[in-house]
């Protein structure tokens, strides 16, 4: 799964954050008028009213930039802190995963917000199916892309650096953990370490 961050970006799904009892993001606003008040329908028209993790969808009109959007609770503004974004990333991907479509477009407030879900998703795409051959279709992960839409792009991609290098480790030991032994015994073990020498280990 390919994680980008940009200025602007087009996807299949586009998501915003909407703070708990909070007004509709002005991100979503142009999106909003073109497509008759959707979004605002959804928000005032439902039981969404932001709180963390909670999500609204809205099928978007046949021509629009995009298919879908999605609102997600972000909970309250003063409780925010890194955990609960990477929460928003790794909620946004799981649910989205197997929909379907290939390509999602978060809006982030911040740089290092952007890197935190960034994270949250990276984690979120884990998938340890080495030995299972027969997965259907639908089983099988459709997303490819996630874009973090945000201003400071330089700033979200050096945020990113040491998140995404403990992404990896993570996804390693999730690897050692999850091999079978007739896989993952002491010479082979040994082995698997001594690659991570080119990182200074």
């Amino acid at each position: 799964m390919k994680i980008t961050f940009a200025e602007s970006a087009k996807a299949d799904i586009i998501a915003f954050l909407v703070d708990e009892d909070g007004d509709l993001p002005k991100a979503a606003a142009g999106l909003d008028e073109s497509a008759g008040g959707l979004l605002s329908e959804a928000m005032q028209g439902s039981r969404f009213n932001g709180k963390k993790d909670q999500q609204a969808f809205i099928v978007l009109p046949k021509g629009s930039e995009a298919r879908r959007v999605v609102l997600i609770g972000a909970g309250k503004t003063d409780k925010r802190d890194a955990r609960v974004l990477e929460g928003v990333g790794a909620n946004l991907f799981k649910s989205h995963a197997t929909s379907g479509f290939k390509s999602l477009a978060i809006h982030a407030a911040s740089a290092d917000d952007a890197a935190r879900m960034a994270l949250g998703a990276k984690l979120a795409s884990y998938r340890f199916d080495n030995y299972f051959t027969k997965l259907k279709d639908d089983q099988k992960p459709s997303l490819e892309s996630v874009t973090f839409i945000v201003e400071d792009v330089p700033g979200a991609e050096t945020a990113f650096v040491p998140l995404n290098a403990g992404g990896e480790g993570t996804k390693l030991a999730r690897d050692l953990v999850n091999m079978p032994p007739n896989d993952l015994y002491p010479a082979s073990f040994a082995e698997k370490c001594r690659e991570l020498g080119q990182y200074g280990v």
